[in-house]
């Protein structure tokens, strides 16, 4: 495997790479990490003959079938008990604000833009970029036409990992899909403050079609709160101090987190300096920009932009990543049970990417 011209290509000799460490970790304990060699890559890699999970790609936007209005629309990718990964198209003024009662919501914008009114007013957020959501809170979509996200939610409060003010760059994406859905349908006009507008109360039990109904002025709900856990926007791949994997000291920023999930951003060009063994924790790799390679006992397996894959635990594996490589990790300490089939995507969406 090689890298040329900032893109990877499979199937040339891998003898320049002479890097067979291996390091193990478990779930959210620092001191368990441990160290080991190998001979060679070639004892890991494909060393699966039979069994397990596997690890299925799947395309993270490309089965809808129409646009998403709040949940209505949206694709469960992933979920247990305490989480699940969304993929939605809100591209219009969603008719009515939500408010999840008793879980935390964070949308990671991939293509377009996004507005979020909320009780604490009003967030923007651009490609590349996630709005965290606390639970409580209400708020309403308004998207453009490539608007397209992943929304996270979680029933254990999410914490906010990183400092906002020690952001290291200041990087603007522009994201926007070649095919896909984009008949977008006429945009609905934003309601004057005196009119009356409707609120949508969801409980993570409770079906998603039988939420609590609220009447209200549209304007009593888009501003007015203070205190508390305050809505925020995070720039995800702003944080970077190193190049991520590069030595036993560059492990990715984590972003959010909690006592059953983190969320980790990766800048890894070339190859990863070891493998590495995560026991104890599922870890979804969600491909925001460029290729790679991963070498895993499961065999070498292709990722492209906007696409996901999911390594088990126990399952050895390094990174081969192209030029401008960004990813973002979800750890999550319990299975993550795949709920789309990778077969029946609907569409076949690619995205530009410019910085």
């Amino acid at each position: 495997m090689s890298i040329t011209e900032g893109r990877i290509e499979a199937g040339t000799p891998q003898g320049a790479v002479a890097a067979t460490e291996e390091f193990t970790t478990r779930w959210q304990n620092q001191a368990a990490k441990s160290w080991r060699s190998w001979t060679s890559p070639d004892d890991l890699i494909g060393a699966v003959v039979d069994g397990g999970r596997g690890m299925p790609v799947i395309p993270l936007f490309d089965f809808f079938t129409g646009r998403s209005v709040g949940f209505n629309g949206s694709v469960t990718l992933y979920d247990h008990d305490v989480i699940r990964l969304l993929a939605q198209n809100p591209a219009r003024r969603e008719p009515y604000f939500s408010r999840f009662q008793d879980f935390d919501a964070i949308y990671v914008q991939y293509s377009g833009t996004s507005v979020i009114d909320t009780e604490y007013g009003p967030l923007a957020v651009r490609p590349f970029q996630a709005a965290h959501i606390p639970a409580g809170v209400a708020h309403r979509t308004t998207g453009e036409p490539d608007c397209m996200r992943l929304a996270l939610l979680s029933r254990v409060p999410v914490d906010v990992a990183i400092d906002t003010g020690a952001y290291t760059t200041n990087r603007q994406f522009v994201v926007r899909p070649t095919g896909g859905q984009r008949d977008l349908g006429a945009q609905q006009a934003r309601p004057a403050d005196d009119e009356w507008d409707y609120e949508a109360a969801f409980l993570w039990d409770d079906p998603v079609s039988r939420p609590t109904w609220y009447r209200r002025r549209a304007g009593a709900l888009s501003t007015g709160s203070s205190g508390g856990r305050e809505p925020s926007v995070i720039r995800i791949f702003d944080v970077f101090k190193y190049a991520t994997g590069k030595s036993k000291g560059g492990p990715g920023p984590k972003i959010f987190g909690n006592s059953e999930l983190e969320m980790k951003v990766y800048n890894t060009e070339g190859h990863q300096y070891g493998f590495h063994r995560g026991n104890g924790q599922d870890e979804l790799w969600m491909q925001f920009r460029a290729e790679s390679l991963n070498e895993t006992e499961y065999g070498v397996i292709p990722l492209n932009a906007a696409h996901a894959v999911i390594a088990p635990p126990g399952i050895s594996h390094r990174i081969l990543g192209s030029k401008g490589f960004l990813r973002l990790n979800l750890y999550s300490r319990r299975p993550l049970i795949l709920r789309v089939d990778p077969r029946q995507a609907i569409t076949s969406t690619s995205f530009q990417i410019d910085e």
